[in-house]
């Protein structure tokens, strides 16, 4: 069997997205991969919203209150809504991946085998998905007001079973809550044809009571292996749905016992109130009638109907995997060489490095790279600045009894020769003493003094003017102007 190459993903938030495993009249549902920090990673299911509708801001707000509904819902025959991300103006609803196929899907490799399944497996199935439903049906708000939700397109499209048994109830994009932001106008209908309740397709007010009729549908072509409402259109599938007689199943499949025939009765029952008033007890009754088949055993059937799509997802599965490693293990420069091989799928070409990545990866060299740069120039300032503090010490020694290279050690030519012996400023760098050997050789040295002092004021000019300069906190020389006039 051919199997396709992983496709370029796409990196929207925290996650890549890959190849479509799916579709739907309102999005695409993709193999995904959750890419978190410490090595973490997951392999989930997303939705992503079709452009055009993207546009449409009813529909918007219809696909944001799907994901705040079923972000409330935490059962385990319910697929759990992960998060959603709006990125490059789509939207992206991420979901548990189930690893498994749709009652649709089964129903569709049955028929092209020719075969049903048992009673028992259908009834281990429809219990699951009564579960669920039920989960969903007690659902309440942030404060503990109850939801009120009805999912309204309960159908073989929308209930997953898993490779590991377990049936689950998804896609709540439809569902009617008293806390929904998006209400439905009066008449409105909202479902797939040949799974409402007639109540539904009258657009009266529902209650969970139509999913348990819309339940009751499921189970019966569950058990039979055929649709029970499909008309040659739309008008034709609703009059049967409110109208057509309901023949108990074990019409079309002899196997299937006589008091699974009454619950499934009951709950297609067309006036609400004689149907059951939970899915809980639906779920308690078929329970009471027939011993629903084992997970291991559902599991297996899944297995062997789905085989060729779940080992088609199983190997992309591990493709992504494979490719993504890099990601999540080579944080360490020092451990590249162990992982650079796996950086990208040789079997594809395909680089499986987010551009998110690295382009966090480029933020955080440029952030360092201006860090060190600061600091460089930091110790630059701080070292000009000890060099002038320590040659403002200058004038308390002559310079005119000063040896000229004495004066040049003292008293730097350039900026640059200043920079360039500039001291580290945690290492204080001390002042000659006094007995130093390059200053013992000099006479000593008279103190200059402020010109506007009493006692230079009465020196001698001549006495002024020895040195005829002054040198300022930068090392450099003024000429004192008295001694350039003539007196």
């Amino acid at each position: 069997m051919a199997v396709a190459e992983p496709a370029e993903p796409l990196a929207i938030g925290r996650y890549l997205v890959f190849d479509v495993i799916g579709a739907g009249g309102m999005a695409t549902v993709h193999l995904g991969r959750l890419v978190g920090t410490a090595g973490f990673s997951r392999i989930v299911a997303i939705k992503r919203l079709h452009p055009y509708l993207g546009r449409d801001a009813d529909f918007v707000r219809m696909f944001m209150d799907k994901a705040r509904l079923a972000a409330r819902l935490h059962h385990p025959n319910v697929v759990a809504t992960l998060d959603v991300v709006t990125e490059r103006d789509e939207l992206f609803l991420v979901m548990e991946y189930v690893r498994g196929s749709s009652v649709a899907g089964l129903l569709k490799a049955l028929r092209g085998r020719g075969e049903r399944v048992s009673p028992a497996i259908a009834a281990a199935v429809l219990v699951g998905a009564l579960h669920g439903l039920h989960a969903a049906h007690d659902a309440t708000s942030e404060t503990g007001t109850a939801l009120g939700l009805v999912h309204r397109d309960v159908s073989p499209q929308n209930v997953l079973v898993g490779s590991d048994g377990i049936a689950r109830v998804l896609d709540f994009g439809v569902a009617k809550a008293a806390g929904r932001h998006q209400a439905t106008e009066d008449g409105q209908v909202k479902g797939k044809a040949g799974y409402m309740s007639p109540e539904q397709v009258r657009g009266e007010p529902l209650d969970r009571r139509s999913d348990i009729f819309a339940a009751g549908i499921v189970l019966w072509e569950l058990l039979t292996g055929v649709r029970l409402f499909a008309g040659d259109n739309i008008a034709a599938t609703s009059i049967q749905t409110m109208y057509a007689p309901v023949r108990p199943p074990s019409t079309v499949a002899t196997t299937i016992p006589a008091a699974l025939d009454e619950v499934v009765l009951k709950a297609l029952e067309r006036d609400r109130e004689n149907r059951y008033a939970s899915a809980d007890e639906m779920a308690r009754a078929i329970e009471a009638v027939i011993r629903p088949a084992s997970a291991s055993e559902v599991g297996a059937l899944v297995s062997k109907l789905a085989e060729a799509s779940l080992l088609q997802q199983a190997d992309l599965i591990s493709r992504i995997e494979r490719g993504t490693a890099a990601e999540t293990t080579a944080p360490l420069p020092a451990r590249a060489s162990q992982v650079s091989d796996d950086t990208h799928d040789h079997d594809t070409g395909i680089s499986l490095v987010s551009n998110a990545s690295r382009a966090r990866r480029t933020s955080l060299s440029r952030g360092l790279a201006i860090v060190l740069l600061f600091v460089a120039l930091a110790l630059v300032w701080f070292g000009a600045r000890r060099i002038g503090e320590e040659t403002q010490a200058g004038p308390h020694i002559s310079s005119a009894a000063a040896p000229p290279s004495a004066e040049a050690a003292l008293l730097p030519s350039s900026p640059d020769s200043a920079n360039s012996v500039a001291p580290s400023p945690t290492l204080p760098v001390p002042s000659a003493p006094a007995s130093s050997e390059p200053l013992s050789r000099a006479p000593r040295a008279r103190p200059t003094a402020h010109p506007s002092s009493p006692s230079q004021a009465a020196a001698p000019r001549a006495a002024q003017c020895q040195p005829p300069y002054t040198v300022d906190s930068d090392g450099i020389r003024r000429p004192k102007r008295e001694c350039f006039l003539k007196p």
